[in-house]
């Protein structure tokens, strides 16, 4: 659903994502201030303004890159989860037709090793998590 994104080290990523979702309702609904958000139909663009990705839904994300600084991609997760608990309920509602995730730089054969108190209070909150394995070079833009 959601273009996948270059992380930064151990930074975790929490997205809401829906075909109608309208970012500014999730920001004012949470009270969070998101690290990036688009609308539907929001155009990714070169330089040189050709378009090389089309969101054909709206997402709100928040992620830990220059906030949390332990190499423990738990540790970012812990963070991100004292922020969003607390409005658990709204965060079902709101990702309801669509999608709720954490994007977390973890190796996905080694997903049954990732804290599993993290793992059991992201799925309280209607989230699944995206495991992210290393990235190859031309996946980060080099």
């Amino acid at each position: 659903m959601f273009v996948r994104r270059a992380h930064r080290a151990a930074a975790v990523t929490f997205l809401i994502g829906a075909p109608d979702l309208e970012p500014e309702i999730v920001t004012v609904t949470l009270g969070i201030t998101p690290t990036q958000v688009a609308v539907p139909g929001q155009q990714l663009e070169t330089l040189d303004g050709k378009v090389i990705h089309v969101d054909h839904v709206g997402w709100w994300a928040l992620d830990t890159t220059g906030i949390v600084k332990s190499a423990d991609p738990a540790d970012h997760f812990r963070h991100l989860l004292e922020q969003l608990e607390p409005h658990r309920n709204a965060i079902r509602t709101l990702g309801e037709g669509g999608e709720v995730l954490f994007e977390v730089p973890w190796p996905p054969e080694r997903a049954a090793e990732f804290d599993a108190d993290c793992a059991r209070r992201a799925e309280a909150m209607g989230a699944h998590i995206d495991f992210l394995g290393p990235r190859e070079p031309d996946q980060l833009g080099g």
